[in-house]
């Protein structure tokens, strides 16, 4: 990934990045196999004052995993986690 282009690349294909995804993909990479919790992505990658309906985050995700793992359905790069939120593997 090289974040001031905001781009990334997997198998040789150029995905195209948004400022707010390269956010989410570098606090899941500064925290490589911790959780991270919906609070700590609220408030590093929306602000500190923006309060999103309870799904913001969920459908980002999503529409994250879709552009970047190879089976979203079952992701290896942005891992769930039960309770917490997301966890990008160590």
């Amino acid at each position: 990934m090289r974040p001031s282009s905001l781009l990334a690349v997997r198998n040789g294909e150029t995905i195209e990045l948004t400022p707010r995804e390269v956010s989410m993909l570098r606090l899941l990479h500064d925290h490589s196999g911790e959780p991270v919790t919906r609070d700590a992505f609220l408030d590093t990658c929306w602000g500190l004052n923006y309060f999103p309906d309870s799904r913001t985050l969920d459908q980002h995700i999503f529409l994250l995993r879709k552009k970047i793992e190879l089976d979203p359905t079952n992701p290896k790069i942005i891992q769930s986690v039960r309770a917490v939120c997301y966890r990008y593997p160590a």
